[in-house]
């Protein structure tokens, strides 16, 4: 009775696919003469040439069982191939990236480590820019398994399966009976029973049908504002033409192949991973010489977790606020709305009280001006962790995979093309060697904007905007770093994220954590370029060139030109030798420097101290020798300062260094005569005609200070333009700030202040007639923007 039964399923089902029944194996050795083997093997017959989906019986199948579903077999890839050759196919791809940031130290890379289950590792090195890790969280039991290395993600054939399985393949009508290998495509069956012969049917089923309709586009968590990434949306494919498969370029085999890869096994793991979320850990480095290189990789679409270290909290509250500050301010300015979880580590070396207090002081510092911030099942606002004992892990790990499922994105359909295009730039250079025909191209790691559109175009996608929005979802998910500041920037898109943060750390690194081997640096000769580039931020091409290989070198440098991490240095070092300026990698202030610079005139002497007639070094000199050659009156060279301040919103790390590298750039092309002083947070620069000019950043302001009154205000549009370009590249526009002006009295007054009262040297007559101009440096050329200065 109990085999009968099995063959009426059989009969009625027509959404199962496999056969599978451990009691065969403990019959086989049962003598053939057996009357019960006949009876069942016609009786299954029967049933398997009723039903169309079963593929695959795992007992003794008689000729005709097996004809049967070698039959059902080839009419599934049949089927799986016309899903597949439907441009229009849109699937949810539940990608996240995962960005776990922090003060360097307080155990990022060991949460890490928890969070994917691998064990504490107390000699754990310090992370050098950024690690990217690969997982998959499995569904249900938020279990997290890491992906190695060597694991090729084949996104299309996943992504496919999941379509397939959403269509229920299963649910089809019958076939005439044709030969094996013609037999045509079949259509969702809405009927419920796979026979015509018998009215008796089970009751209808709902098989889902292939979803051709527009699909409802949810809005994002955050607002996007206009000078933000559009990320795609599905309309942007409506207008997307079908690619033309007799043309030279479209590949069935491919098509067939991936068809053929998908057996019942992978799509019935594409339907029972349906909320399985693969997520990319980005764990960033937390010493702040990496700081300005952050905010290229901070994107909206993502969960952020903010690690800190409790017993900072204990020791030196003032410095471990300033850096949870710091990383809550940059969340918030680079992905305004995306949740953020804060772990505190070293649960296990604080008392109760201990941790109580340090909830206290965060609740305070909070405040109400986070909400992002997602708060523990005891409503306090952040989660205790100890990597050591791996207590609290099960509860951060569960969190983020909780939150992460509430995120929009996760579920917004894409084009199942666009992530067949992104297995195409990916396996290209294997197949072919080379994705670039320049000698300098790096075949595995980055293409050109036009051979990624040309390989879009092979793929169905014929779009523009389609092609440009698909590459601004793949970046906000870290899959791919294409940056769109500049067309120079644009025309290059990176393919491995790793491969790009650690070549660019190879020169922005912590000289304490993070040395250069000696003894290979001292054998190719390169002993004194390391020192320059730690003391004085300066990397000579020699050095570029041995990091990042001569074939790569310039590809970097254009890079790190581009976002403004590095700029041309005027005045060269050891003769004729190109030198760049990486100011991430400015030394502190030298007072003693400072002072000495604030003594000297452009021309490197002393300055005289007209009361006592002596040098500031304390030689007597004629004053009166000097007054004789040149009667005419000297324009003073006094200090007339303006502050820039961003009290109103924050003053990001990056800033100051960005400004400062525009202002060498500018220094370099005006080929001055005076070497400029630099630090994290003192620059002096000269500029010929335009006068000196003095920056110094403390707090959340910049002050300015210039000497030739004449060409004050020329400085003023100046520095403005350069902010407004570093706000537009880097900081998406939402820097905001507050020109302030020191008067007579000493006291900063602002702008309006200042007009009213024809504050000089800045608003008087003199300046007036020189118009000033709001110039904006938006998405134009680095050098033409410079010229416009």
């Amino acid at each position: 009775l109990k085999h009968h039964a099995v063959t009426d399923v059989l009969k009625l089902n027509n959404t199962l696919r496999i056969l599978s029944w451990p009691y065969w194996e403990n019959i086989d050795n049962a003598s053939p003469d057996d009357k019960f083997f006949p009876e069942f093997d016609a009786y299954l017959d029967e049933a398997v040439e009723k039903n169309t989906s079963i593929v695959e019986i795992n007992y003794r199948k008689t000729d005709k069982a097996s004809f049967t579903i070698k039959k059902n077999k080839e009419l599934e890839e049949g089927r799986i191939l016309k899903l597949i050759e439907d441009n229009d196919n849109k699937v949810a791809w539940m990608r996240c990236k995962l960005m776990v940031v922090g003060q360097g130290r307080a155990g990022k890379s060991a949460t890490v480590r928890s969070l994917i289950g691998e064990k504490f590792d107390p000699n754990l090195d310090s992370t050098v820019g950024a690690s990217l890790t690969q997982t998959r969280t499995t569904a249900n039991d938020a279990t997290w398994n890491k992906l190695s290395q060597e694991h090729k993600v084949d996104y299309y054939t996943s992504a496919v399966g999941k379509v397939i399985g959403a269509a229920t393949v299963g649910a089809v009508t019958p076939i005439k009976k044709t030969e094996i290998g013609e037999s045509s495509y079949l259509k969702p069956n809405t009927e419920g029973s796979g026979s015509s012969r018998k009215k008796k049917t089970a009751p209808k089923p709902s098989p889902k049908k292939v979803n051709k309709e527009k699909t409802v586009e949810k809005k994002p968590v955050a607002k996007q504002e206009q000078t933000e990434r559009k990320v795609a949306t599905p309309k942007a494919e409506e207008n997307s033409k079908k690619p033309d498969r007799n043309g030279p370029s479209w590949n069935r085999e491919f098509e067939q192949d991936v068809a053929k890869k998908l057996n019942h096994k992978l799509i019935a793991r594409a339907h029972a991973e349906g909320d399985t979320i693969e997520m990319t850990i980005w764990d960033y480095g937390g010493q702040r010489v990496f700081y300005a290189l952050h905010h290229l990789f901070l994107t909206q679409y993502g969960v952020y977790v903010l690690v800190f270290d409790m017993r900072e909290m204990i020791k030196d509250k003032k410095n471990a606020l300033s850096y949870v500050t710091f990383w809550l301010n940059s969340i918030k300015l680079h992905a305004d709305g995306a949740p953020i979880l804060m772990v505190g580590t070293f649960l296990d070396m604080l008392t109760p009280e201990e941790v109580a207090t340090v909830e206290e002081e965060m609740a305070n510092t909070v405040g109400d001006n986070f909400p992002q911030i997602v708060k523990t099942p005891r409503d306090t606002v952040f989660f205790p962790l100890s990597n050591l004992k791996g207590s609290g892990i099960d509860l951060i790990r569960q969190t983020i995979d909780s939150v992460a499922k509430k995120q929009e994105f996760l579920y917004r359909k894409i084009a199942v093309k666009w992530i067949r295009w992104l297995d195409a730039v990916q396996s290209r250079s294997k197949k072919k060697g080379k994705v670039s025909d320049e000698p300098d191209a790096d075949v595995e790691n980055y293409i050109t904007w036009g051979e990624a559109l040309t390989l879009a175009q092979e793929n169905g996608i014929n779009d523009l905007h389609s092609f440009n929005s698909m590459l601004e979802l793949f970046h906000e998910l870290g899959i791919i770093i294409h940056f769109t500041a500049t067309q120079a920037l644009k025309d290059k898109i990176t393919l491995s994220p790793q491969w790009l943060i650690d070549n660019i750390t190879k020169v922005i690194r912590d000289p304490e954590l993070h040395q250069f081997e000696d003894e290979k640096i001292e054998e190719v000769g390169l002993t004194n370029d390391v020192k320059e580039l730690f003391s004085n931020a300066l990397a000579s091409r020699d050095l570029l060139e041995y990091v990042w290989g001569e074939e790569f070198s310039q590809f970097f440098v254009e890079l790190m030109r581009r976002t403004l991490l590095m700029s041309d240095y005027a005045f060269l070092k050891d003769g004729d030798e190109q030198m760049f300026l990486i100011p991430s990698m400015l030394p502190d202030t030298d007072e003693g420097k400072v002072k000495d610079r604030k003594n000297r005139d452009k021309s490197g002497k002393k300055k005289i101290d007209e009361k006592k007639g002596k040098t500031k070094g304390g030689q007597k000199e004629d004053k009166t020798k000097d007054s004789k050659k040149n009667p005419k009156k000297k324009i003073p060279e006094e200090e007339h300062e303006f502050v820039v301040d961003f009290a109103e919103s924050w003053l990001p790390n990056g800033v100051y260094q960005r400004l400062v590298c525009l202002l060498v750039l500018r220094n370099a092309k005006d080929k001055g005569d005076v070497e400029p002083l630099l630090f994290q947070r003192y620059c002096a620069l000269s500029f010929g005609e335009l006068g000196d000019i003095e920056l110094k950043h403390e707090g959340d302001s910049i002050s300015v200070s210039v000497t030739r009154r004449d060409k004050a205000p020329d400085l003023l549009r100046m520095t403005r333009s350069m902010l407004e370009k570093i706000n537009h590249d880097t900081m998406k526009d939402r820097l905001q700030w507050e020109i302030m002006y020191r008067d007579t009295d000493s006291k900063l007054v602002t702008q309006k202040v200042a007009e009213k009262k024809k504050l000089a040297p800045w608003f008087d007559g003199q300046a007036a007639k020189a118009k000033e101009k709001q110039e904006k440096a938006m998405n134009f050329n680095l050098e033409n923007f410079l010229t416009s200065l």
